[in-house]
């Protein structure tokens, strides 16, 4: 026979000495701030390990209903094993992106005032050369250069005006205005006349079909 207190003492002092060959380092301030998951995990998984000792100093193998029991148990620890793994591999893992992200943002270069004038100049003189058509007029962009400029990649605008720089011919111009109701009339008319024309012609011969 043995306390209550005996094994609380037992199971936390194994749940310790476990948590130490995991953790490493400086155990005492790691176990201030360790996740309440973790910490339950480790717990349970230490309680049943010693159960399945106590049943095996026991001889409870002998006994059907004990090994179901037994083999229960070491279900239930290989669960919760796998389970503590994939929690810590996830808090490696985000403990790198946030490492990662510190680092750059970091080692982000830093432009001098003067650099970083004639870059906005730039950017400025390609916003205002881009072409947005009927939404140039527009308040979808509250004076917001960014959003305009974001708007123009998206349309192909700025795409387009850099090839013009980079040539010297330069590139034919298109309509960049959306289609009237009469233009879309127009181009759906067309596109049923060609339509009707195939299918009249289909399967004739001699006429061109």
């Amino acid at each position: 026979m043995t306390s209550f207190k005996d094994c609380l003492r037992e199971v936390r002092e194994a749940a310790t000495e476990h948590l130490e060959g995991c953790r490493g380092g400086d155990t005492e301030k790691a176990l201030q701030h360790i996740p309440r998951e973790e910490a339950l995990t480790t717990i349970s998984l230490v309680a049943i390990r010693l159960l399945e000792q106590e049943l095996q100093k026991r001889g409870a193998d002998n006994d059907a209903s004990q090994h179901e029991l037994h083999a229960q148990l070491k279900a239930c620890r290989k669960a919760l094993k796998s389970h503590s793994a994939r929690s810590a591999a996830g808090d490696e893992g985000a403990s790198d992106k946030k490492r990662r992200r510190t680092e750059e943002s970091t080692e982000a270069p830093t432009f001098s005032s003067s650099s970083h004038g004639t870059a906005t100049a730039d950017r400025s003189g390609t916003s205002k050369s881009i072409e947005l058509g009927q939404y140039a007029s527009s308040n979808a962009f509250d004076q917001n250069e960014q959003k305009r400029m974001k708007f123009a990649r998206l349309m192909g605008g700025a795409k387009l005006t850099a090839q013009e720089k980079g040539s010297a011919g330069g590139h034919s111009r298109h309509n960049t205005f959306a289609a009237s109701n009469v233009e879309l009339k127009r181009m759906n008319a067309n596109l049923e006349s060609q339509f009707e024309s195939a299918i009249s012609h289909k399967g004739k011969k001699g006429l061109g079909a």
